[in-house]
This record gives C-alpha cells, sequence and structure tokens, in this order.
C-alpha cells in the first residue's frame, strides 16, 4: 500500500505523460481474470490519449511497463480490493494493491492523479496488529475492512527462537497455563519469586525488544497505530521495553494464537476508530460552525480555495473522492478554467487542491460524496 512518502513522490513528479489507473479488483478467483482484461483496455485508453500528445513510440514506451503487469499471472494471483497502476517516461511503474474499493478509470495529465490514495492516509488509513506469544508472532497491516498478514522477515517468531535454548527446562518455578490466557499456547506463568522468576523475565524482555526491533524496521516511517494482542500480563512487559512510538496503550487480550486474523480485526478497529475518526468529525465541527456563521475562514467554492491552497493557507481541506472538476489552474495569476469534460492539458482540479494541500501540510480528508460537509465537492477551512 502506498504511505504518506509514497503520495508524496508521486505528487512530486510533474511533467507530460503521467498515467493514473485505478480499477476494483477480485482479490480471489475466477475475477481475476477480469481484472486483467479492464486494465488491459485502460491501458489501451491511455496510449490512445498519450499518442495525441507525443507521438505512438512514446505512448507504446510509456505503457510497456503496464503491458507486462497485465500478462504476469502471479501478480494477479493476490490482489486486494482496489489496483493503482501509475506510469510515465521518467519513473517505473508504481503499482499499488489497495485495501479500499475504487471507482475504475484512466487520467492521463501532466501529474498524477493521487486522490484515490489520499483516503488512506485519513479515515479509512492503515493500522498494525501485532499478536504476539511466548511461542508465536504474527504482525497484521489492516483497515478499517481489510487484513493481510505481513512476513516477519528476521523477527524471532517465538521465544525458543529468540533466546536460543531450552527455555521451557530453564527453571521450575513457571508453568505452561492451560486456562490462563486463553487455552493452549498462552504462555508461561511465573509463581512466587527467585532467580528462576527473575531470569525468566530478562528472557521475555529480551525476545520482546528483538520482535520490537524487528517490528520497528518493518514498518519504518509509515504512520499508523499499533494495536498489541497479547495475554494480560505480558503486555506490560512488552510496553516496557518497547521503542514503537505508536504502540496504543490498550490492546486486545486474551490469548491471541489461536484467533483467526478477522476476529483479531475486528477487535483492534474498535480501539483505533475512534483516533481515526476524532479528527474528521472535529474538523467536521468546525467547518459547519465557521460556514454557517459565514466565516471567511471556511470556504466550498473551488475558485476561492484553489489560490488559498497555493497560498499556503488552507488548513484543513475535504474533497470528494468520487468527482472530477476538470480544467486548469493558474497558480500565478490565479485565473481558473472549468471544463465540463476532460480536454487536452487539463487536470481534475479536486486533485490538484488536494495535492497542494498535502505538499503544503495540510490535513486531507478524501471521502465519499454523501460524507462531504456541506453536500459539495470541496470544503475548506483556512488558517487565516
Amino acid at each position: 500500500m502506498p504511505d504518506l512518502q509514497d503520495v508524496r513522490e508521486l505528487i512530486a513528479d510533474n511533467s507530460p505523460g503521467r498515467v493514473s489507473a485505478y480499477l476494483p479488483t477480485h482479490e480471489v478467483g475466477s475475477g481475476t481474470r477480469q481484472d486483467q482484461i479492464r486494465l488491459a483496455n485502460l491501458l489501451d485508453d491511455a496510449e490512445r490519449s498519450l499518442t495525441d500528445g507525443l507521438g505512438r513510440k512514446a505512448a507504446r514506451r510509456i505503457v510497456a511497463p503496464g503491458r507486462r503487469l497485465v500478462r504476469n499471472h502471479n501478480f494477479w494471483l493476490h490482489q486486494s480490493r482496489g489496483l493503482a497502476v501509475l506510469l510515465s517516461p521518467d519513473i517505473e511503474m508504481r503499482s499499488y494493491r489497495l485495501p479500499i474499493n475504487v471507482r475504475e478509470r484512466v487520467v492521463v495529465s501532466d501529474r498524477f492523479h493521487v486522490k484515490p490514495l489520499l483516503a488512506l492516509l485519513s479515515g479509512d488509513g492503515r493500522f498494525y496488529i501485532l499478536a504476539v506469544s511466548q511461542a508465536r508472532v504474527r504482525l497484521f497491516v489492516a483497515t478499517r475492512d481489510t487484513i493481510r498478514q505481513l512476513d516477519l522477515h528476521d523477527i524471532p517468531d517465538s521465544l525458543r527462537k529468540a533466546v536460543g535454548y531450552d527455555w521451557e527446562q530453564k527453571t521450575l518455578q513457571f508453568h505452561t497455563a492451560g486456562t490462563h490466557g486463553g487455552g493452549a499456547g498462552g504462555g508461561l506463568v511465573f509463581h512466587g519469586q527467585g532467580a528462576g522468576a527473575d531470569d525468566s523475565k530478562k528472557e521475555i524482555q529480551r525476545y520482546f525488544r528483538a520482535v520490537d526491533a524487528g517490528v520497528r524496521d518493518l514498518i519504518g516511517n509509515r504512520r499508523g497505530p499499533v494495536v498489541l494482542a497479547t495475554v494480560d500480563y505480558l503486555r506490560p512487559i512488552y510496553r516496557l521495553v518497547s521503542k514503537l512510538p505508536q504502540l496504543l496503550p490498550h490492546g486486545v487480550g486474551g490469548n491471541p494464537d489461536h484467533r483467526p486474523a478477522e476476529q483479531l480485526h475486528e477487535q483492534a478497529w474498535t480501539l483505533v476508530a475512534p483516533l481515526f475518526e476524532a479528527g474528521r468529525r472535529e474538523a467536521e465541527r468546525t467547518y459547519e460552525e465557521l460556514h454557517s456563521g459565514r466565516s471567511d475562514k471556511a470556504s466550498d467554492d473551488l475558485e476561492h480555495i484553489l489560490p488559498a491552497v497555493f497560498g499556503g493557507r488552507v488548513e484543513t481541506l475535504f474533497v470528494s473522492r468520487d468527482a472530477e472538476a476538470w480544467g486548469r489552474f493558474d497558480a500565478h495569476t490565479s485565473v481558473l478554467l472549468r471544463h465540463d469534460h476532460q480536454e487536452p492539458g487539463d487536470c481534475d482540479l479536486l486533485d490538484l487542491a488536494a495535492a497542494e494541500a498535502l505538499n503544503r501540510n495540510g490535513n486531507i480528508y478524501a471521502l465519499h460524496a454523501d460524507e462531504m460537509p456541506g453536500g459539495g465537492q470541496i470544503a475548506a477551512i483556512y488558517r487565516y
């Protein structure tokens, strides 16, 4: 999935011949063959448009990586809800499996069309679930509607592998917990005091440090809260050693080892949903108050919003991800041209506003049409 840095890089790449293809996809089954055909059709449309501006040879060269992707059988075996394929003369093709529904479209312009990706940076954004016991580690990336298990790479997937010897026999002061923590695989329970219990706790801390370091390396600088799923007595030990800044204070309790991903997802979403929704709800209330009071710090007029965006005045922008507004905008003169349909040289002005607001550290909410405050295609709160 794309992250904020990916989107920023796409926004910065502006020159003729940018192709942005989006389509809903089938995760498995015979529908994936239809997905291949539909992407091929979108690339046909893109090639025709590119030929008009750049010539046939250049057009074929730009879409060639996309053609190869269509024929890559292995690629289509593992899909999500949507697919983005981004092509240009200057950069390698980028393709993203999207865990959200997108509308089928292809946009050929001087800039990439990024609005469908922006939902992943707000209320439908990603979060992580770290399911850990002394016997098993799983890491998932999820959104509101999807969950996918990640390859652990070098992360130790059990205490045995992290410590490197038969830890079950090291001390007699703990035993396997058959009932405490949710059944088999729940881990080891400490009893009493003494060197055995202290040594065992240190081993678990060493194990958790290794897991935590591996998760930090795997996630990198990608934003998104991390929900810890583990038995209650292990949670404070993990939190003590963790350096994950996005680790939530509350987690999913009980033994996670034999819980299906869907159950972990449902429980974790109850913890992260308020985080994703709180900022948006507060921004919506602020906009409604300002707009209903006819304040000059709120607007739903694209002609006013675009100059404000390029002037760095937009603090929060709501934009419909179901609509396009075709035209051109000159940031130097603030001259705006609107067209009913895309004409040569046009871009989606809603996409342009969102991309520029993101460039200037604005808060972006790409929403469905029925979620838009005020019911329009765009709405903004100004910094001043």
